[in-house]
């Protein structure tokens, strides 16, 4: 998860990650968590759906009470246009874990592509259950702001994330104020940026991030292209069209593109 959220280097992490799944199916090829680790990142990592629609549909089938693992399944589902049966799997998410904050967060982000006010819903139900779980308002935040384009009412729930110290948190929080033009606040969330990467990896993707919102594509490609070293963040461009919209058509955004051709929106 560090990986993906690009607080570690997401080669380390994700190569790590495989030897270790690789490992567990050959003790065991029963082992529902391990399939459901191995559909999750062909799906988010290797943009490879149906290897990920595979081994997410046999750890359904070892274990069908795991709201994650029919959350997870949804992506690959829709990413082959099956939104109906995409659909369904979040239904059976939330059946399977009500309760779960992190289940209405996922629920409704990826309900974004299908019906986003219902998915709103579902990511605020998951904020006001766990406010103080810095992904929930990470979620929420981006989900209003990439999907839908409320700026305004995205600041919210990443400032409260980002009061935590979470940098995806951080990055998208200055971002979204550079681009609703209150500089003053997207320079001071830039210096909390800073300040933890003092302390901790942030990823070139979250450097990306907070340039695209100042319109600056040239800064915003060579973060990018600093991702291709690290494996960071590289299937979001296309999905984030709020933030990289404005470089998708930029020659020297081909190449970046060519890694990540069978994610989201292609």
């Amino acid at each position: 998860v560090l990986g993906l959220i690009c607080m570690v280097p997401s080669n380390t992490a994700w190569e790590r990650v495989r030897r270790e799944v690789g490992l567990a199916l050959e003790l065991d090829e029963n082992l529902a968590s391990a399939h459901g680790v191995r559909g999750f990142v062909a799906t988010y990592v290797d943009y490879d759906a149906e290897t990920g629609e595979r081994h997410l549909e046999r750890a359904i089938e070892l274990d069908p009470t795991s709201g994650h693992f029919h959350c997870w399944l949804s992506t690959p589902l829709a990413l082959r246009g099956r939104m109906d049966e995409s659909m369904a799997h979040l239904e059976r998410a939330l059946e399977a874990e009500p309760m779960s904050a992190i289940i209405q967060t996922l629920v409704g982000f990826n309900m974004q592509f299908a019906d986003p006010e219902r998915g709103t819903r579902h990511m605020r139900n998951g904020f006001e259950m766990q406010p103080d779980n810095p992904m929930t308002g990470m979620y929420l935040g981006v989900g209003l702001g990439e999907f839908q384009g409320r700026f305004e009412e995205a600041i919210a729930p990443l400032e409260h994330s980002a009061s935590m110290g979470y940098p995806t948190s951080v990055a998208f929080l200055a971002s979204y104020q550079a681009r609703l033009g209150n500089l003053e606040a997207a320079a001071r969330a830039e210096e909390q940026l800073d300040h933890i990467a003092a302390k901790v990896y942030v990823s070139p993707f979250l450097r990306a991030i907070v340039s695209a919102g100042h319109g600056r594509a040239e800064e915003t490609l060579d973060a990018l292209e600093a991702c291709l070293a690290t494996g960071d963040g590289l299937g979001y461009i296309r999905m984030y069209r709020a933030t990289f919209g404005f470089i998708l058509d930029h020659p020297r955004a081909a190449a970046l593109l060519q890694q990540v051709g069978g994610h989201l929106g292609r």
